[in-house]
């Protein structure tokens, strides 16, 4: 049975995954074929796997990491709004 803390934040979490995935999807010219996910969870840290169009991953990375460093500050702000302090860490590959 789940407290209403670990409810509360898995539903944090659903809706820092779907702003993330609206985010990404208005950086690509294919939006219906973005995919986040957790990967990994530690009690510090949330790794995010993005998955995108081969050809698109330097539009989700940006000229010298800029874009997915933005993503990250961004995305640790929303999470912070959510009351889930962990450093976000996020892998993007091609499929």
């Amino acid at each position: 049975m789940q407290t209403t803390e670990t409810a509360e934040r898995n539903i944090g979490l659903d809706q820092f995954l779907s702003f993330m995935t609206m985010v990404i999807s208005e950086v690509v010219d294919t939006p219906d074929r973005v995919y986040v996910g957790i990967s990994q969870e530690s009690s510090q840290n949330l790794f995010l796997k993005v998955a995108v169009k081969e050809k698109e991953v330097g539009q989700v990375v940006g000229k010298s990491g800029y874009l997915v460093r933005s993503l990250i500050t961004i995305g640790q702000a929303n999470l912070g709004k959510k009351g889930i302090e962990k450093r976000l860490h996020i892998d993007v590959s091609g499929n």
